[in-house]
């Protein structure tokens, strides 16, 4: 089913290209059976203003009849590249910046008060749950060859735990943090694989990059934190 199938209403003026109306919704939506009624929200382009890269179309999805005084039941971004106008991109729950979710959405007759980057205590919550969500999932991808455990060929590595630590007790205790240790955690394992195949990248990586690097933390954060505290058994490797 997708939005021509449901009915969905939309700007003329800024109606979203076929790829967006067209874009099966079953597959990003499970529950999409529950919902009634759908509308073209809000639009913007992504990027900065003097050099947008695509538009982004936002649909807000209601059980029952459509209600212009109250935040939608879901939503769904679609990002189109202009470099590719003729395919969606990107699909998730973001409304552009950090503003994610139902919880974030404006009332349809408020919407000229969204901005980019709003968030709602309710919508932190539901990002961080969903951050929660995707990095378990990816986690059981994983297999755990992290960076720096090919680097040191060793996961208990000393230098392995300090920065364990450092992540667990410095890096995760604020939402930036967390996302960095998603979006790491996402892209490490193709790195740790290039790492593992060569002994120069290997070495380059340790003395050039992590020594100093841990060196450096230590002295900044280690004795204040007790980072530097040897291995902690069952956490993940980084």
């Amino acid at each position: 089913m997708n939005f021509k199938d449901m009915g969905a209403l939309y700007d003329k003026e800024n109606a979203p290209p076929d790829c967006v109306l067209e874009e099966p919704l079953d597959q990003h939506l499970d529950n999409l059976i529950e919902f009634t009624s759908v509308v073209q929200a809000l639009w913007f382009d992504s990027g900065p203003a003097e050099n947008p890269t695509a538009r982004s179309y936002v649909f807000y999805f209601f059980r029952g009849e459509i209600d212009k005084n109250r935040r939608p039941d879901e939503i769904l971004t679609f990002k189109v590249k202009f470099d590719n106008p003729f395919k969606v991109h990107i699909v998730d729950k973001y409304l552009g910046g950090m503003a994610y979710g139902a919880m974030n959405a404006p009332a349809l007759a408020h919407r000229h008060l969204w901005r980019p980057g709003l968030m709602s205590e309710e919508g932190k919550q539901e990002f961080m749950q969903g951050l929660s969500k995707e990095s378990k999932k990816s986690e059981e991808k994983k297999g755990g060859c992290f960076i720096a455990t090919a680097v040191f060929q060793n996961q208990y590595a000393s230098e392995v735990a300090f920065l364990r630590n450092f992540r667990d007790d410095v890096i995760s205790r604020n939402i930036v943090g967390r996302m960095f240790i998603n979006v790491y955690y996402m892209i490490s394992p193709y790195i740790a694989r290039q790492i593992a195949e060569s002994q120069f990248i290997k070495i380059l990586i340790r003395q050039g990059i992590l020594k100093p690097l841990i060196d450096l933390l230590s002295k900044t954060y280690g004795k204040s934190n007790g980072l530097y505290r040897g291995v902690t058994h069952g956490r993940k490797n980084l």
